[in-house]
């Protein structure tokens, strides 16, 4: 399989993030996976990703230190921003920093479609 891109998940949730990884994997992209803010940056400077993929809640550190720093030391590595509902008043200040893309977490909401 032709090689798509390459791509890191940054966030808490590690049995999630493998899987999303997993998947994506499988699709042809290169993944990895930072269980925090430090762990991401360390990644980034180890390697060139097209993406990263970046959860608010992180590890050591808040979602736009990693957003920062790539548009300071890595601005050809695109960052999309993956908020919850409770953060969506966080959308403002990530945009103006320089996040092009924002996504809201779906949400269970107890049906059982």
């Amino acid at each position: 399989m032709k090689r798509k891109g390459s791509l890191l998940l940054a966030g808490e949730a590690g049995h999630v993030l493998r899987a999303v990884a997993d998947w994506l994997t499988e699709q042809g992209y290169q993944t990895d996976v930072a269980a925090g803010c430090a762990e991401a940056i360390e990644a980034i400077d180890r390697k060139k990703y097209d993406l990263v993929l970046a959860d608010t809640r992180l590890a050591n550190g808040k979602l736009s230190d990693i957003l920062a720093y790539c548009r300071g030391h890595h601005p050809e590595t695109g960052v999309v921003m993956i908020l919850g509902r409770s953060e969506l008043e966080f959308s403002g200040e990530t945009i103006f920093a320089g996040s092009f893309v924002l996504l809201k977490k779906p949400t269970n909401n107890g049906s059982s479609r």
